[in-house]
């Protein structure tokens, strides 16, 4: 499904590494979109690469220590290729901390918690490969039959009932009917 245009809304950042030039986020939090430049705007790496600082950096909320004193500004300071659009692997930047650990202390740091690293990696990183062959195929039957549907009483039923009161609906689907080649079936 990479030639459709895509929205994911949520307010998970681990979610930026999915965004590119057809799918894009609408952050509940910020209640805005978030693109791959915002992402390149915020933290100085590309989208594509956001896990890879996730894994240096480490994720508080979701109890995924980084390694100390990396943040995604020395990342992006450290690993200025994150920056591009090249394609990089997490060996790649291992490697290149280790061949630059004399210059600094934070490289050095980073050398030595590998596995940690490592471990973050394999906790931020998404990918699909563990999903069996054949519900990766009933997933792209849904998205292909799947026909957007406003059900505004609805989402304001859920919300009531999950606790979010301060939540403008009205705004949300205004932000949706922006988007280019969505039509809607209004369901209420």
């Amino acid at each position: 499904m990479r030639n459709v245009d895509k929205v994911i809304v949520s307010s998970d950042k681990d979610l930026y590494q999915l965004l590119d030039d057809k799918t894009k986020m609408y952050s509940l939090h910020k209640k805005t979109f978030v693109t791959p430049q915002t992402v390149m705007d915020e933290f100085r790496v590309k989208a594509k690469h956001f896990a890879l600082a996730k894994a240096l950096c480490g994720d508080p909320g979701d109890n995924v220590p980084g390694v100390k004193g990396v943040g995604f500004k020395t990342v992006s300071r450290l690993f200025p290729f994150l920056g591009l659009d090249d394609d990089v692997l997490l060996q790649d930047v291992l490697d290149y901390a280790h061949s630059h650990e004399e210059e600094s202390r934070i490289y050095k740091r980073i050398v030595e918690a590998t596995d940690d690293v490592r471990r973050n990696w394999d906790l931020v990183y998404l990918d699909g490969s563990m999903i069996p062959a054949n519900q990766q195929h009933a997933n792209d039957q849904r998205i292909k039959a799947f026909v957007p549907k406003v059900n505004r009483v609805g989402m304001v039923k859920l919300l009531v009932k999950e606790g979010i009161g301060d939540f403008d609906v009205g705004d949300f689907f205004y932000a949706f009917n922006t988007i280019d080649g969505i039509k809607y079936v209004t369901d209420e």
